[in-house]
C-alpha cells in the first residue's frame, strides 16, 4: 500500500442542510473516473479547467439520500478527500476509466486522450498533499475487442511502446500513442502514474 495506495480521510456534506456524515479513513488503490462525467465536467468548464480540477470534479459530488433533510429523494453531497499527513503520498497511483460501452468510438477515445494528463500535481486533486507533488503517466492497459494490450513509456529507448500477445511495437512520442489509440479504437482502462523524482522536471521525461 505504500507503493500504490493513497491514504485519505473522506468527508461528505449535504449541499442543502450541510449535514455531515462521520468521516472515515481508507486506502484508495485507484481512482475510478466515469468517462461521461469526465467529459461533462470538461464541457461545463468550456475547456478551461486544468486536468487535475476535472479529475477532482468527477468525484467531489455525489447523489444520495440525506438522513436529515431528504430521506426519500437523492440530494447532492460534496465529497472531500484529505491525504493523511503521517502516511505521505504513494510512489504510484492508478486512474480507472469507466466506460459505458465495450466499444468506444474513435471520437470518445480522442476526448479521453485530450483530458488525460501526462503529468499532474497531486495537491490539486487531494487536499493536504504538498504542492509540487508531481506524477507522470507511465503505463496504460487498454481494451481492444476482447483482448488487452499494454502501452508503456520505455526510458531505455525514450519512447512509448505497445506490448501485446504477439509482438512489441515502438510508437514514438505521445502523438503516436494518440494516433494508435484512435485508429485502433484502443480504450484506456487503467492508467498508472508514478511520482517524478524531485530532480527531474516533467518536461524532461517525454
Amino acid at each position: 500500500s505504500d507503493t500504490f495506495g493513497i491514504h485519505v480521510t473522506e468527508t461528505t456534506e449535504c449541499t442543502l442542510c450541510h449535514f455531515k456524515y462521520p468521516s472515515h479513513r481508507f486506502t484508495r488503490f485507484f481512482q475510478m473516473v466515469p468517462f461521461e462525467l469526465w467529459r461533462e465536467s470538461w464541457q461545463r468548464s468550456g475547456g478551461q479547467s486544468a486536468p487535475e480540477e476535472l479529475l477532482k470534479g468527477t468525484y467531489s459530488r455525489e447523489l444520495r439520500q440525506c438522513q436529515k433533510c431528504s430521506k426519500e429523494a437523492d440530494v447532492g453531497f460534496e465529497v472531500r478527500h484529505t491525504l493523511e499527513g503521517s502516511k505521505g503520498p504513494p510512489g504510484c497511483f492508478a486512474l480507472l476509466v469507466q466506460w459505458l460501452a465495450g466499444a468506444a468510438s474513435s471520437a470518445d477515445i480522442g476526448v479521453v486522450t485530450h483530458l488525460m494528463p501526462l503529468t499532474m500535481d497531486l495537491s490539486m486533486v487531494v487536499s493536504n498533499a504538498a504542492p509540487g507533488t508531481i506524477y507522470r503517466l507511465r503505463c496504460m492497459i487498454c481494451l481492444y475487442g476482447a483482448h488487452f494490450i499494454t502501452i508503456a513509456f520505455n526510458p531505455a529507448v525514450f519512447q512509448w511502446v505497445q506490448y501485446d500477445d504477439a509482438k512489441v511495437t515502438p510508437l514514438g512520442g505521445w502523438d503516436g500513442v494518440v494516433d494508435k489509440l484512435k485508429k485502433g479504437r484502443f480504450q484506456p482502462e487503467v492508467c498508472f502514474y508514478e511520482m517524478v523524482p524531485s530532480a527531474l522536471l516533467p518536461e524532461e521525461y517525454y
